[in-house]
C-alpha cells in the first residue's frame, strides 16, 4: 500500500475515531442524558446512569481501536456497528416524529435529533467504511480509489434518504 493510500485510511479512521472518544469521554462525565436517550431510543427500559456509562464506554473503546489501529480492518467492526445502530435508531425516530435530545456524539441536552443529527451520522458511517475498506485491501493498488468510492456511495445514500424525507415532510405533490 502507498503511503498516500495509507494515509486517506488513517484519516477515514481519524475522524469517527476522534468523535466516538470525544462523545464517549462527555457520557462518562455525563451519563443522565445518555441513559435518558436511551429510553427514549426504547433500548432500555429505566434511566439508569451505569448504562449511560456502559455506552460511554463502548464509544471510547470503539474511538481508541480506530485510532491505535488504522491499518487493520478489524478495528473498524465495532465503530462501524455503532454507527450503523446509530442512524438506525435515529432515523426511526425522525420517521416517528420523535423530538428528543439525544445526546448523540456528546451533543448538548437542549439539541434534539434532527436530519443533520442523521446526516453527521452518516458522513461518520462514510469515513469509517472508506477506511474499512482501504484497511481490508492493504496490498491493493486500488485502496485509495476504493475509498473514495465507498464515501462517495455512501454520501449518495444519505443525501437519497434525506432528500426522501424532505419529499415525505414538504408534501409537494399532494392535493
Amino acid at each position: 500500500m502507498s503511503g498516500f493510500a495509507e494515509g486517506l485510511v488513517v484519516i477515514s479512521a481519524a475522524l469517527p475515531g476522534i468523535v466516538l472518544v470525544w462523545a464517549g469521554c462527555r457520557k462518562l462525565q455525563r451519563p443522565l442524558p445518555a441513559s435518558v436517550a436511551m429510553v427514549r431510543f426504547g433500548l432500555v427500559r429505566r434511566v439508569r446512569p451505569n448504562a449511560g456509562r456502559a455506552a460511554g464506554a463502548f464509544e471510547v473503546l470503539a474511538g481508541g481501536a480506530l485510532l491505535l489501529r488504522p491499518l487493520e480492518a478489524w478495528a473498524y467492526i465495532l465503530p462501524l456497528g455503532l454507527l450503523v445502530l446509530f442512524a438506525f435508531l435515529i432515523a426511526r425516530s425522525l420517521r416517528r416524529r420523535e423530538r428528543f435530545s439525544c445526546a448523540c456524539f456528546g451533543s448538548d441536552e437542549g439539541q434534539v435529533i434532527s436530519l443533520t443529527t442523521l446526516l453527521r451520522t452518516g458522513v461518520l458511517l462514510a469515513f469509517c467504511a472508506a477506511g474499512f475498506v482501504g484497511a481490508s485491501r492493504v496490498d491493493s493498488p486500488l485502496a485509495a480509489v476504493d475509498n473514495l468510492a465507498v464515501v462517495a456511495l455512501t454520501s449518495l445514500a444519505v443525501a437519497t434518504l434525506h432528500l426522501a424525507l424532505t419529499i415525505r415532510d414538504t408534501t409537494p405533490f399532494a392535493d
